[in-house]
């Protein structure tokens, strides 16, 4: 049976005002939906309803068919939690990546032309920003983006939010908040937003809230098995419920084990609330686990990810996901220096942490999720995992196991977002893994799947003693289908919870890994057979290396606040510690030009041009002064501060015992061996 039996001539969507449109009635909206491909409608979910509850509905469909100008229209599930909603209900939306919570969100505001708002509360700011301009182009709603950089303009807040002194209403009807301005902050003081939210003339105004994200409510707001929360105010927001209690709520997430549901429905929703859930499976992602050779940190791991011979056109963009900010900068600096040396720092490879500045960060994110940008491997931290949506990403890596499997669940939900496409998901894990004996952690993961392997948790305990049971227990059996384990860990008893779309499940039903990948996997080398003859190879003398060591991580320093890009990169940019560490093992024969050094750090030329001379003239100057002493001069490993010119990085002069300084400008050793 179809809604639309008659003929009659009606006017487009598009040529009806939004006041003309809410003013009609269930007769005339049925008509006004035959615009609307028959396909796309919910139909046999109207037909359910009474008049009043499907003429809301349609008011939906209408609405969003109209202000994303004939793109989209609500699903049944849509349609569903935003009826409960508007009805006055709590509602759970349990829904997979790209199924459209924010449309939901939205769905009620759009349905009214008064002065009332929605408040979406969402756990990082990237995610306010991309959902901000989102709701704004797509369904003409005016948002406002508040955060703890938000502008303290009075302007701002007057006309955005709430005028107090005129009592008249803002002009943005979506909130997008950090949960964290609803509370004191570590000063005492109530941010803007929180003394407003607690103000009757402004809350009575408030329509819905949105907690996007919900599973944060346990795995951010909640202690961890002797861990503090990194986020407490998410287990706190069950206060701000308790001063709205007119407002209905709306906590959605595609992560929710049953401990995270406990929480949920403990902090965020009413006894009464509809619980609507769909499956999370992406019928569209094939899984895999892999051991690495001797451990995630050896830097060969990573080569598979770069086509070989390199094209730039087929490169599929990888995004790597490691939790330590100094081992992401390594993993892109050794994929750079894979690519051929015309790619070379041209942002073919980008990484990206929280602790970059803003410009880059955005640079690194924008160039990555450019449909047209270069960048096609971004090494990033768990600040682009959640809810962050990436464009064409068909590969995404998670080294190491988590503490918790949801976060390796969010990370692998950046992939392969186009439900068209076919996107892999891959977790890297150490040979360790093996080691660890989970009969013993069996009673306890059945209440908490994410137990940890070390039981009481502190600030020092290792990533081996953090690695929840869930993460080790994929990782480990080669005989659980992946996708399978997830639909159980997440409770997804739907009929689509196993379904695929990719030639094979996971690497458990027939996926050879190495052959998905843009090269094959490393693979150990073969141990070579022991040297009968020969010198064996040497290193610096360890007392020589303890003082060459300040002197780089001195010329490091000043390097990095004459150059220009400082603002940028850190400074282990130019050289890591791990570089320094190379440099001073290296024995004095090997590093005596600018290539010598470009070879031996496996830099690119680019970096040579700017930096390699500095340090080979600094190495060379040591060794060659060291070679002029008296050969009874013993080396000790106490230093004096040498002079480095500041245009140059290079060592210019050092002082004697006298006060005076070394005429060739070289470090000089004196006779008690202290280098001065």
């Amino acid at each position: 049976m179809s809604l639309y039996d008659s003929s009659a001539t009606i006017p487009q969507i598009s040529e009806l005002s939004h006041s003309h449109l809410l003013a009609l009635d269930v007769a005339q909206l049925t008509l006004l939906a035959r615009e609307i491909p028959q396909e796309l409608l919910p139909q046999s979910y109207l037909l359910s309803l009474d008049a009043p509850q499907r003429r809301v509905c349609l008011l939906y469909c209408i609405l969003t068919w109209k202000t994303t100008s004939g793109k989209q229209c609500p699903k049944r599930a849509q349609c569903e939690a935003a009826l409960a909603l508007h009805s006055g209900q709590d509602v759970f939306l349990r829904a997979g990546t790209g199924f459209g919570k924010t449309l939901v969100a939205v769905l009620n505001q759009m349905l009214v032309a008064d002065d009332s708002f929605t408040i979406i509360i969402t756990p990082i700011k990237r995610i306010q920003s991309s959902h901000a301009e989102s709701i704004s182009s797509k369904y003409g709603l005016e948002t406002a983006v508040i955060n703890d950089e938000t502008s303290r303009d009075e302007e701002f807040w007057r006309t955005k939010v709430h005028d107090f002194k005129r009592k008249q209403a803002g002009t943005a009807r979506v909130f997008l908040v950090t949960a964290e301005q609803f509370f004191l902050c570590a000063a005492g003081h109530l941010s803007q937003f929180g003394q407003m939210i607690r103000h009757t003339l402004f809350n009575r105004r408030l329509r819905l809230v949105v907690v996007d994200e919900a599973h944060f409510s346990h795995t951010a707001g909640l202690s961890r098995y002797g861990l503090e929360p990194f986020r407490p105010v998410y287990a706190r927001l069950d206060e701000l419920k308790m001063r709205l209690p007119h407002v209905p709520w709306m906590a959605a997430t595609a992560t929710a084990t049953t401990a995270i549901m406990k929480t949920i429905e403990t902090i965020l929703l009413r006894p009464t609330y509809v619980k609507i859930e769909l499956t999370v499976n992406r019928p569209n992602l094939a899984y895999a686990t892999h051991r690495v050779v001797k451990n995630i940190d050896l830097l060969d791991n990573y080569s598979c990810f770069i086509k070989k011979p390199f094209d730039l056109a087929s490169q599929p963009r990888v995004l790597i996901f490691r939790d330590d900010r100094a081992a992401c900068v390594r993993i892109a600096r050794f994929l750079d220096n894979l690519l051929p040396k015309e790619y070379q720092n041209t942002g073919v490879v980008r990484y990206y942490h929280s602790s970059m500045s803003l410009e880059y960060c955005e640079l690194a994110h924008g160039g990555f999720n450019d449909p047209s940008g270069r960048c096609r491997i971004l090494v990033a931290t768990s600040g682009e995992a959640t809810g962050v949506d990436h464009w064409g990403v068909l590969i995404v890596c998670v080294a190491g196991l988590a503490a918790c499997l949801v976060d390796i669940l969010q990370k692998y939900g950046r992939a392969a977002r186009d439900p068209v496409m076919h996107g892999l998901c891959v977790l890297f894990v150490d040979p360790w893994v093996d080691d660890i004996d989970l009969t013993e952690l069996e009673e306890d993961a059945r209440v908490d799947p994410d137990f940890p392997v070390g039981r009481s948790l502190t600030k020092k305990s290792s990533a081996r003693e953090r690695a929840g049971y869930a993460s080790v227990h994929i990782a480990q059996d080669d005989t659980l289908c992946i996708r399978e384990y997830f639909a159980r860990y997440l409770n997804d008893e739907t009929s689509e919870a196993l379904e695929y779309t990719t030639p094979f499940c996971c690497t458990r039903h027939g996926l050879d890994l190495s052959s998905a990948l843009p090269q094959p996997l490393y693979t150990a080398p073969l141990k070579e057979e022991k040297r009968k003859r020969g010198p064996r190879s040497k290193y610096r003398k360890p007392a020589e290396r303890e003082i060459l060591e300040p002197l780089l991580q001195e010329w490091r320093e000043r390097a990095h606040e004459q150059d220009n890009l400082a603002h940028v990169y850190p400074a282990y940019y130019i050289l890591s510690d791990v570089h320094i560490e190379t440099l001073c093992r290296a024995l004095p024969s090997t590093v005596k030009t600018a290539a010598d050094v470009t070879a031996l750090l496996q830099r690119s030329s680019d970096w040579a041009a700017l930096w390699a001379q500095g340090l080979a003239d600094l190495i060379t100057n040591f060794d060659t002064t060291r070679a002029t002493t008296s050969a009874a001069v013993q080396v000790t490993t106490t230093a004096k501060r040498v002079k480095v010119d500041e245009n140059t990085c290079r060592v210019v002069s050092a002082p004697l015992d006298d006060g005076s300084a070394s005429e060739d400008g070289r470090e000089v050793f004196h006779e008690s061996g202290n280098i001065l």
